[in-house]
């Protein structure tokens, strides 16, 4: 008896650290290719399936996997190996991200991968797959997690945010999102410009689903449906809400990180993947 809780008190210690332990590997990719335009990491390279993101170009990418509650956290404890893809300021970050994307997949070398945009590094997915090259595979499905597209609306963010930067007081909540907790992880005065319209030219094989809180007030329902409406794709409209079964209504902040945010936005992406 005394071994056996010797040998169950080993076996939990050696679960509760890999729960917790997240080994980030950065990538140096084809140099002539790269300059300087994208950044590439991954988590667990043991996983089975794979999920490429994009990251959002108004928080810094540590909102996405210090925290135990985090989104890349999360699948990879799914058997999900994760790499993300990071966007440096530039006129050309269209053609770049399709760039990152292709040295990536021709690096790895693999068959099927899902793709997630995150936050406003959804517009980096949103002509990804023009011109694209035969040899190399499309995701299996995309999702865009608080990513807007169309901010051609009276007090959109982009607008707002311009006002914002004029005051002192740099704080953006309550106004863009509603913890202060995350302040550390906003970017502040170096958020890149957002474009007023996007087109979203993905193939119409691929399913997409759209997921966007209710009260996120710079990627809100306004700046979405324009472009959801005129997909042809198989396609997901969600709204994360109290309304919807969620613990509360989600704001920009709240669908990257928060303690409801595993269970109510994490798992919804992951059934919808699985399905």
């Amino acid at each position: 008896m005394k071994y056996i809780k010797i040998l169950i008190l080993i076996v939990c210690i050696f679960n509760c650290h890999s729960n917790h332990e997240l080994i980030r590997k950065d990538y140096s990719l084809d140099s002539n290719l790269n300059n300087q335009n994208y950044s590439i990491s991954s988590f667990n390279e043991s996983g089975q399936k794979v999920m490429i993101l994009f990251t959002p170009t108004i928080w810094k990418t540590e909102i996405l996997f210090d925290d135990d509650k985090s989104l890349i956290h999360f699948f990879t404890k799914k058997d999900y190996r994760v790499y993300f893809i990071q966007m440096n300021q530039s006129k050309n970050h269209l053609d770049q991200a399709q760039e990152a994307l292709r040295n990536l997949l021709r690096h790895i070398k693999i068959s099927e991968y899902n793709l997630g945009g995150i936050s406003t590094g959804g517009w980096h997915i949103s002509n990804i797959y023009r011109g694209w090259s035969s040899d190399l595979p499309k995701a299996s499905k995309i999702f865009f997690l608080g990513t807007g597209f169309d901010y051609n609306y009276p007090h959109s963010f982009p607008k707002q945010y311009d006002s914002f930067l004029e005051n002192t007081n740099l704080h953006p909540y309550p106004r863009f999102f509603l913890n202060p907790g995350l302040m550390k992880y906003w970017k502040g005065g170096e958020i890149e410009v957002i474009l007023p319209e996007a087109e979203l030219n993905i193939p119409s094989d691929i399913p997409i689903a759209f997921y966007w809180g209710k009260i996120d007030s710079i990627s809100p329902s306004e700046s979405i449906y324009p472009i959801y409406r005129k997909l042809k794709n198989p396609k997901l409209w969600m709204e994360l809400s109290i309304a919807n079964g969620m613990a509360k209504d989600y704001d920009q902040g709240s669908l990257l990180l928060g303690d409801e945010t595993t269970e109510d936005v994490f798992s919804e992406i992951e059934r919808w993947l699985e399905d």
